[in-house]
């Protein structure tokens, strides 16, 4: 199965272009989905690979404490898009060659597949709450309805918080091991980016 491996700029937020060129020079050889939300704009994109999606920043943001997430709930798109699988990460992300070695591990049944957040569900230790800066999943225009209607209210980590509420409402989501989203390497695990056995470290804004 054909995976497409997106990632989401909002224009103004911390984020600018020249993250977005280092991630895709890091998917090199893979086809990828821009998503930018608003109308920022940088060099034109000659790699044939590459499909950008422009989404309006007139979008309903999410209010909440932290600027950062009012617009990531727009990663919600990603489920009306007419493709077959997905893997998605934000750009605050190192992900290790074969890129597609994280994507390969979700089972082609589930619909959804990512990495339990141990920041996030401490000190309740939840198994079922995972981090949204990674996942696999299957395009589905049911599930995006879903999860916009799930996302219009207060919610302190945005987008992260629907996607639980959803996927863990009735629907199950496939565990994926620790290594495929490393949370916070500089404080748990300095060597994490280049430790073999890491395969993508979620940089945090570092």
């Amino acid at each position: 199965m054909r995976v497409v491996f997106a990632t989401l700029l909002v224009c103004g937020g911390p984020y600018h272009y020249r993250h977005l060129q280092d991630w895709s020079r890091m998917m090199r050889g893979e086809h990828q989905l821009w998503l930018i939300v608003g109308n920022c704009t940088g060099p034109p994109v000659a790699n044939r690979n590459v499909r950008v999606v422009r989404i309006p920043k007139g979008i309903p943001s999410v209010g909440n404490a932290h600027d950062k997430f009012r617009y990531l709930h727009a990663k919600f798109h990603l489920w009306e898009l007419p493709y077959k699988r997905i893997a998605y990460y934000d750009l605050d992300f190192e992900v290790k060659r074969p890129v597609s070695r994280c994507a390969t591990l979700c089972p082609a049944h589930a619909d959804m597949c990512a990495v339990r957040d141990p920041v996030a569900t401490w000190p309740l230790r939840s198994k079922t709450y995972f981090n949204a800066g990674f996942f696999v999943m299957t395009p589905s225009k049911g599930v995006a309805r879903a999860l916009k209607r799930l996302g219009t209210d207060y919610r302190t980590f945005a987008e992260q918080d629907t996607m639980n509420e959803y996927f863990n409402r009735g629907r199950t989501w496939h565990h994926l091991p620790k290594e495929c989203n490393w949370l916070h390497y500089a404080e748990n695990r300095p060597t994490a980016r280049t430790d073999p056995d890491v395969f993508a470290v979620h940089l945090r804004g570092q």
